[in-house]
């Protein structure tokens, strides 16, 4: 067992195993009618890019009756690249209040989370050329600036010295 999980798929911590992926008809897999996510063009346009580049590397949550509980945005990429198969995991050992629980819990993880943009920036470095596109570079670049500009005002309020050594350590470079 490395990496915490056996080989049935279970965490180490006794979590719930992984279920089995099946690949079923894109016209078998309806939308939670109540899924209180608005999901924008612009998203299911990125999540279309990134499954037409790097294929499916995470499938959509169903459960028996084959209701998405995870994956709305997926889906509606799938449909947008005409996929008439997708990837899923039918999930049958939740309890329906488990089931709701787990549709807000997966859309609300990254509500938590920032970007380091220093890191950020070394990252993306060198990919414009192949990834741009999938990556929305050009919208990176509208945040990376903004960042920068309210780093630059932020500065104006400081002495010469203190602006200075601030600068010095956090310079982004594009």
């Amino acid at each position: 067992m490395t990496s915490g999980i056996d080989s049935t798929g279970a965490a180490a911590s006794g979590s719930h195993p992984l279920g089995t992926i099946t690949r079923v008809p894109i016209r078998s897999v309806k939308p939670y009618g109540k899924n209180p996510r608005r999901i924008p063009d612009k998203a299911i346009e990125q999540v279309s890019k990134s499954i037409r580049d790097f294929g499916w590397q995470q499938p959509i949550v169903v459960d028996s009756d084959m209701v998405i509980i995870i994956g709305h945005t997926r889906w509606k990429a799938a449909q947008a690249l005409a996929e008439q198969e997708i990837p899923v995991i039918v999930e049958t050992r939740l309890t329906p209040d488990q089931v709701r629980a787990l549709r807000i819990a997966d859309n609300r993880t990254h509500d938590y989370t920032t970007w380091d943009l220093q890191l950020l920036l070394g990252e993306l470095e060198g990919l414009d050329e192949a990834f741009g596109d999938v990556l929305d570079l050009a919208d990176w670049q509208e945040i990376i600036t903004g960042w920068e500009d309210s780093q630059e005002e932020a500065l104006l309020d400081l002495d010469d010295d203190t602006a200075a050594t601030v600068s010095d350590l956090y310079v982004l470079t594009v």
